[in-house]
């Protein structure tokens, strides 16, 4: 099966507005200082790329960016890291109404080129090297993964208690093993009408189990491979874990 570790790099840094002072994107106007259009400066992005592919746990020719802006993809490639520019421009879709938009879209198009992929966002960090074990715990679940992670307020209304509204699925660490899966993401994405891709990850899992249900994520969805700062599981540590992510 081919595999990837992959990753997406979008936004305009300050060089983009100095050539382009006036530029209209064509999903409209939005505040060019705000921390999703600014994420390449104000994100720390490209600091967190260089250092992450510095990281001796993951092999280079592993990984694939993939990039949204041409001025974006000659920076990832002046850094000697495999990527590919899928978007002319960086940004595809309004950055602050549907960041994460970019993201579901690299999610398909890297299924369309290999069997099995693992997102990972700059800041979940490996802590050990990638081995074929990895791989083998992840197919031991279900074709989609993902930590669940719990925030301090309501983040949705999916669901008939608060309390749950305040689980999802946690973003930095999505693992795909089934080529529909992105499109099927992308379709919820478009039908309630959210601005993160972990809203639309809650309505997939919670779909295919029936219910929101701790015991049933843990069992098919939980990856075992990932140690999360803020995991609604407290009480089931992950023993000796290849990501921490916050």
């Amino acid at each position: 099966m081919a595999r990837k570790f992959i990753r997406g790099f979008w936004g305009a840094d300050d060089k983009f507005w100095e050539s382009n002072p006036n530029y209209q994107f064509s999903f409209g106007e939005f505040d060019k200082k705000e921390r999703c259009a600014t994420r390449r400066r104000t994100g720390g992005l490209d600091g967190r790329l260089k250092a992450l592919f510095d990281d001796n746990f993951t092999k280079i020719e592993d990984q694939m960016v993939y990039v949204y802006g041409k001025d974006n993809g000659l920076f990832v490639k002046s850094l000697n890291i495999p990527c590919k520019t899928i978007y002319d421009l960086p940004f595809k879709f309004h950055p602050i109404r549907q960041p994460w938009l970019h993201k579901l879209e690299i999610l398909k198009i890297a299924m369309e080129e290999y069997d099995e992929i693992i997102w990972l966002d700059f800041d979940c960090v490996p802590l050990k090297v990638a081995d074929d074990q990895l791989w083998n715990m992840l197919r031991a679940k279900d074709s989609f993964q993902a930590p669940l992670r719990i925030y301090k307020h309501v983040q949705t209304g999916l669901r008939k208690n608060p309390n749950d509204n305040r689980v999802l699925p946690n973003g930095g660490f999505v693992y795909i093993r089934d080529k529909s899966i992105p499109t099927k993401l992308l379709d919820i994405f478009s039908k309630i009408h959210t601005w993160t891709d972990e809203i639309v990850y809650a309505k997939y899992t919670d779909d295919l189990i029936g219910k929101f249900d701790l015991d049933q994520y843990w069992i098919r969805f939980e990856p075992d491979c990932v140690a999360l700062n803020r995991s609604v599981y407290k009480g089931k540590p992950k023993s000796d874990p290849y990501f921490r992510h916050r």
